[in-house]
């Protein structure tokens, strides 16, 4: 089985360097009047090239529903100063509206939000981030549409199809609760990441009947030992009949 590596790789990107030269002439030593020389700089490159910007995908046809929180999630990296990660530009579209109600975790590696769905009639939206360095060089990215519903609105199952609902309560602690529907018998792994992709827990490792299964992670390793604050990965791997399936939602656990 392949290890899981949530984190995106920095990539680097070349830049230019702005150099400037004065030369000053030195006065004569016999002379009290001192005489000053100048020379033109030479010609300078100016910085073009926007930052990197790669959004995590949204999982297909996510529903969300008023109240819950939603973590968006994304890497940045550019080789010239670039703004604070909590003043980039980071906002959710409903209908065509802003909603810009995202708080940034400043102790969570990389770059990540939370978005509190808001009690609204079923619509569509999806999340836009724009990012730049302080040149003024920008890139934007938009995310794939996701559903709100009210949260009181119920779904009925899919048959068929392989789903893992979004951990509950998020974020959390001590302990969310995740469920994760199987339309068929076949051998499940589940376990929790860190944003470093190693193994903190694995929740659970079998053969598993077709149906509804709920987990509940309790914020502690295999070993029983409390887990530091941060941003943690949910990863479900199904043997179906057409080969390994692997979906992933993500948590952050409050220190």
């Amino acid at each position: 089985m392949p290890a899981f590596h949530p984190r995106f790789t920095n990539l680097s990107l070349a830049r230019a360097v702005l150099v400037l030269s004065l030369f000053v002439g030195t006065a004569p030593a016999h002379n009290a009047m001192a005489g000053v020389s100048f020379a033109d700089s030479g010609p300078t490159m100016l910085d073009t090239v926007n930052p990197l910007l790669e959004l995590d995908p949204l999982p297909d046809n996510l529903i969300l529903r008023g109240g819950e929180h939603q973590l968006f999630h994304w890497t940045s990296f550019d080789d010239n100063p670039s703004q604070e990660p909590s003043s980039y530009q980071a906002m959710v579209i409903v209908e065509g509206e802003a909603d810009s109600t995202l708080s940034w975790y400043p102790y969570i590696e990389e770059f990540t939000w939370d978005w509190k769905v808001p009690e609204i009639q079923p619509a569509r939206g999806y999340l836009e981030v724009s990012v730049s360095d302080l040149l003024g060089n920008t890139t934007s990215a938009v995310s794939s549409e996701f559903t709100i519903l009210y949260s009181t609105t119920n779904t009925p199952d899919l048959p068929g199809r392989l789903s893992l609902s979004s951990p509950v309560p998020n974020p959390f602690n001590p302990s969310c609760r995740l469920e994760f529907n199987l339309p068929w018998t076949g051998q499940t792994s589940f376990a929790v990441h860190d944003v470093r992709g190693r193994r903190v827990r694995l929740l659970d490792s079998g053969v598993k009947q077709a149906g509804i299964h709920t987990l509940r992670w309790d914020g502690q390793n295999d070993r029983g030992h409390p887990q530091p604050g941060g941003l943690y990965f949910f990863v479900l791997q199904v043997q179906t009949p057409q080969g390994q399936e692997r979906l992933t939602r993500r948590a952050v656990l409050i220190p």
